[in-house]
């Protein structure tokens, strides 16, 4: 019996690490698909006079700012990430 516990103990860790690392990829996925949405339909939605690529560039820092606002992405992370972006 005390083998079968553990087997059902292991499998449910297991099962756990799996829904966690799920969650952290989809976490990660936010700011990527956000983006590669706002790509997508920045050549469908009608602009006026904004050119498109200002769109991109407002629509990516309105994104950045709202997951600094739901504090799914840390200010540090935000900063790093800006430090890269002036870099390349």
């Amino acid at each position: 019996m005390p083998i079968l516990r553990l087997h059902l103990v292991a499998t449910r860790d297991a099962a756990f690490e799996f829904l966690l690392f799920g969650m952290k990829q989809a976490r990660a996925y936010i700011f990527a698909g956000s983006f590669f949405g706002v790509l997508i339909f920045s050549k469908t939605l009608p602009l006026g006079s904004l050119p498109r690529y200002d769109f991109i560039l407002i629509a990516a820092l309105v994104l950045q700012l709202a997951l600094l606002a739901s504090r799914i992405e840390s200010l540090l992370k935000a900063i790093v990430l800006a430090d890269i972006s002036q870099m390349g």
